[in-house]
């Protein structure tokens, strides 16, 4: 079974995949850097203010990942697995 990009997550997605090597850095210390919040708009925001992006461009990655923990756990894939459906889907 492939994955496929749900058109609500294809912005965040490409919003990942468009951050520079210093913003991808930046947005990774601040999440991991966050406490666990009930909304991901909430933790996106306020990773988004620790690491100076634009609050919108998170909240759009974030629901994204999200999106990709669940579908990984829902079909018990590998990280590895669901990183190459998602890059071939991309592509």
């Amino acid at each position: 079974m492939s994955v496929t990009i749900p058109p609500r997550h294809s912005e965040g997605l490409a919003n990942l995949i468009s951050l520079s090597d210093d913003e991808s850095s930046r947005l990774v210390d601040a999440l991991m850097a966050e406490p666990p919040a009930l909304w991901p708009s909430v933790l996106a925001k306020r990773a988004a203010e620790k690491a100076n992006l634009q609050p919108e461009r998170v909240e759009s990655i974030v629901s994204a990942l999200i999106s990709l923990i669940a579908t990984r756990d829902r079909l018990h894939f590998s990280t590895d697995k669901l990183v190459g459906d998602i890059t071939e889907a991309a592509d």
